[in-house]
């Protein structure tokens, strides 16, 4: 699942050196005032030049980036540092560390689950690996724009199903314009899915057949989305039976509480 958080939704607190913006805090609801929380992620800007103290959090693992300005660390008996732009460093909450110059930074704070935080430029398209054991990935956007999940089919190994068969997916193909690098071909829609869970390529397939596999595969919609026309024949001088008449009811009954 994915989920968009907005500068709206983040949390304002003013102190006196300058502004916190929680943006992100687990599980749900958790306060870190009362120091009730598992992970939390948020941006400060700091605009008194004087040395400040940070706030001592024993159990917790933090991360902290500068995103500008002139930021300088003291780690009492541990080390000082004179922080780059977008530079990581990773310190103990218990330990007494201080501040100096205006800053803006990045703060990422973890208390009894195991995480990390990475910084990276991205110039052009590229493709991020994450770990498979990850469950959180949180991703915040310095400047620019990014798509998550975004697939371009057309740069990618591509599985057709049934190609030349007038299938829904070869008029989709067509109807698009694109020009895939086809690199297996299959007879059934399944087939399809077992070879992109081995890690063999891409593929796509109506949102009805593909909702109830459940394996190791991520499955994003079509962005915007596209739709398939359905038809039922019926004898045309014939009239509906009952049983026939309450199918279709129900068949659209179904079809609407399938596209929500």
């Amino acid at each position: 699942m994915n989920k968009v958080i907005k500068k709206d939704d983040w949390k304002v607190s003013v102190w006196a050196g300058g502004t916190t913006n929680e943006i992100f805090i687990y599980p749900e609801n958790s306060s870190y005032a009362d120091r009730i929380f598992k992970a939390r992620i948020s941006v400060a800007t700091t605009n008194n030049e004087e040395k400040s103290l940070f706030t001592k959090l024993p159990g917790v693992e933090r991360y902290i980036s500068k995103l500008s300005g002139d930021m300088k660390l003291q780690h009492t008996d541990h080390y000082d540092v004179e922080m780059e732009d977008y530079q990581i460093d990773r310190f103990k909450g218990d330990w007494e560390t201080y501040s100096w110059g205006k800053f803006r930074d990045f703060n990422l704070m973890l208390k009894g689950i195991r995480g990390d935080l990475y910084y990276r430029q991205i110039r052009a398209k590229c493709r991020l690996h994450l770990e498979k054991d990850s469950t959180v990935v949180f991703l915040y956007v310095i400047d620019g724009k990014i798509n998550v999940n975004g697939i371009d089919l057309e740069t990618e190994d591509f599985i057709h199903t049934l190609p030349g068969q007038d299938t829904d997916q070869d008029r989709l193909i067509k109807k698009e314009g694109h020009t895939l690098q086809t690199r297996f071909t299959t007879k059934d829609g399944l087939t399809t899915y077992q070879m992109v869970k081995a890690g063999l390529g891409v593929s796509f397939n109506q949102a009805m057949i593909a909702r109830d596999w459940k394996e190791e595969v991520v499955q994003v919609p079509l962005s915007p989305k596209r739709f398939v026309c359905l038809g039922m024949a019926l004898p045309k001088k014939e009239k509906i039976s009952p049983a026939v008449q309450r199918f279709m009811d129900c068949l659209e009954q179904w079809m609407v509480e399938f596209l929500k």
